[in-house]
């Protein structure tokens, strides 16, 4: 009888299955070789459960229970369990080489499974001690949340262990669904029809790809085999038909389709190519007037972004967390707005939230320079978030997925070099801890990316417009009215708030797949900035230069102001050194894309907005 279950691996997947066994009664471990991500993987558990009382879909009793299951560890020795499920890396070498410890460390009677979706079953059982006590417990992502199992035989696995995976996963609220060891297991090997003979449908001339599309999802799928061809790539679809095809010795049913051969030949790959079954340079298919999630709908660029897709037609559903309603945003796009209270680490919540959507736009994030103070928060918003959002939408087949990222995940360059889409990330000083998140929550998109997300990602410069100047870059704008009397010579990109929502929408409705743009309007000196804004407040400009000696001077003096009056600090050790950097963004990859698109001039952009934060100032 099962009571122990180990789960190695501590990211996504493998914290989602420990945080099933505990759920479902099981004295649970999960380990990780690295102590850092068992921690990451014990804060995603908590929060997870944290949401989940809150809801109300489990009662704190049972939050406090599941909790007290848990035990986390980074020494394989401390996982001594009677199940242990393997959710680490799809390396078939690194797979066998665990589990060959494991069997070192564990009983005779231990059952072990891998969650691999991909590698042969029967070629790592033959590396593992005990084959008949091994098998595949494919889990799907997010594990807490889908139903099904596939529980994998390979022709050493005896019935025992087979019958012992089924209750575990059954007492886990699964669906276990028993297959043998074979290319794609059940689910990816099923889906293969899906797509064939809807293809030799189309070629015989029995229906076009529209009917057969409609009829497939009045049928209660969510999206007909075409319209899914084309999202996952036409190039992708066709390698894992032939994969599958000689994996099953070629049998004539499973036959790949010479129509889908001759679209990769072509280059008309989907979505990502702008034609494939579909075009999508014709603005018939384009997402307007769809319904659209947008993240940190309440923030600066959030709001901005909302009404932007309001004043085209859309259908507006935002994210918000406690807290009022952006003023600067009009109260008849706040009406026209359905908001959701939810935070971006709360996957039960997504859930919900992105249900029905065809479009989501992540423009939440977490913006600090105040170093490690903040560390922990950067990563489990902009990070951590990220990944939830990335999770959700593959599961509930969002068709597009637009990433608002910043140019600070480019990573920042010395001497006035300029910064292009093309600049590859490199560890340095002069990277903050906001950037480094940026910069990892970039890569989960691309993993989703990788996964068949069709998303696309913009690297917005400092954004400059009217909004709320205590919060965000607007407290740029709050600096010059008070006379900050520091400045520096150091150059960064500024964009109009307006612009980016601009272009962020437009590139939404593009279909543009699988690239990034910088969003920047012009190059400025931080002194032409302040200068610039301190005229249009009709204020003194800023008159000592920040030198390097001085801002660590100055950013130390305004610490401890912060500390003595309790209101955040002006300038702070990482802004300072942002300040004193040259750092020039290169906003022609855009401009190419959107040709008719123009940035407004950083003069009116300013003029404007000082303008209405004079009108609200009493």
């Amino acid at each position: 009888m099962i009571q122990t279950i180990g789960v190695c691996g501590a990211g996504t997947m493998g914290s989602g299955i420990a945080q099933t066994a505990a759920m479902a009664g099981y004295r649970t471990i999960l380990y990780d070789v690295d102590a850092a991500m068992v921690q990451k993987g014990r804060a995603a558990i908590e929060k997870s459960l944290a949401a989940l009382a809150e809801k109300k879909k489990i009662s704190p009793e049972e939050q406090q229970a599941a909790l007290e299951r848990l035990s986390f560890v980074n020494d394989l020795q401390d996982c001594i369990a009677d199940l242990i499920i393997e959710a680490i890396v799809e390396k078939p070498d690194i797979k066998a080489g665990l589990f060959q410890r494991l069997a070192l460390f564990n009983g005779e009677n231990t059952i072990l499974a891998s969650n691999t979706s991909s590698l042969s079953l029967s070629a790592l059982a033959e590396k593992i001690p005990g084959p008949e006590r091994f098998a595949g417990m494919h889990f799907f992502n997010p594990a807490p949340l889908m139903k099904l199992v596939e529980v994998v035989r390979t022709d050493a696995t005896n019935d025992e262990t087979i019958q012992t995976i089924q209750e575990v996963a059954r007492r886990m609220g699964k669906t276990p669904v028993l297959c043998k060891d074979a290319p794609g297991f059940i689910v990816n090997h099923v889906a293969r029809p899906y797509y064939l003979e809807a293809l030799r449908l189309m070629e015989a001339g029995i229906g076009d790809i529209e009917t057969i599309d409609a009829l497939m999802e009045a049928s209660g799928f969510r999206m007909g085999p075409f319209r899914l061809m084309d999202l996952i790539g036409n190039d992708i679809n066709y390698a894992v038909s032939s994969s599958v095809y000689e994996a099953m010795d070629r049998p004539e049913r499973l036959r790949p389709s010479p129509a889908q051969a001759e679209k990769v030949r072509l280059g008309e790959l989907g979505r990502k190519t702008g034609k494939g079954w579909y075009s999508y340079n014709d603005p018939s298919v384009s997402p307007g007037g769809q319904t659209v999630l947008v993240t940190g709908g309440t923030g600066f660029l959030g709001a901005y972004i909302i009404k932007e897709l309001i004043e085209k037609g859309h259908k507006v559903r935002a994210i918000h967390r406690n807290g009022p309603m952006p003023f600067f945003l009009p109260a008849d796009i706040r009406e026209k707005t359905e908001w959701i209270a939810c935070d971006i680490r709360d996957i039960f919540g997504l859930e919900d939230a992105m249900t029905g959507v065809d479009a989501v736009i992540h423009a939440a994030a977490k913006v600090s320079f105040a170093g490690k103070k903040d560390r922990q928060e950067l990563f489990n918003i902009n990070i951590d978030g990220t990944g939830h959002l990335v999770n959700v939408a593959l599961t509930q087949n969002v068709r597009r997925f637009l990433h608002v990222s910043s140019v600070a995940a480019l990573g920042r360059t010395m001497g006035g070099l300029e910064v292009t889409e093309a600049k590859v990330w490199e560890d340095s000083k002069y990277n903050t801890t906001y950037a480094i998140s940026k910069f990892h929550g970039e890569m989960e998109v691309w993993r989703g990316i990788g996964e068949g997300l069709q998303a696309v990602i913009v690297n917005p410069s400092t954004l400059l417009g009217f909004g709320d100047w205590t919060t965000s870059s607007c407290q740029l704008f709050r600096n010059a009215f008070r006379e900050f009397p520091w400045y520096t010579e150091g150059i960064n990109g500024f964009v109009d708030v307006a612009d980016a929502a601009r272009a962020i929408v437009r590139l939404l409705e593009n279909d543009v797949c699988g690239q990034r743009y910088i969003l920047n309007g012009d190059n400025w000196s931080f002194r032409h900035l302040f200068d610039t804004m301190a005229s249009a407040f009709g204020k003194k400009p800023p008159h000592r230069e920040a030198t390097p000696l001085l801002a660590a001077m100055a950013w130390r003096v305004e610490k401890v102001k912060s500390l003595l009056t309790g209101k955040p600090s002006l300038l702070t050790r990482e802004s300072a050194r942002v300040a004193a950097t040259s750092t020039r963004f290169d906003n022609r990859k855009i401009l190419r894309q959107l040709p008719d698109f123009a940035f407004t001039p950083l003069e009116e952009t300013i003029r404007a907005a000082c303008a209405a934060y004079l009108r609200q100032i009493p």
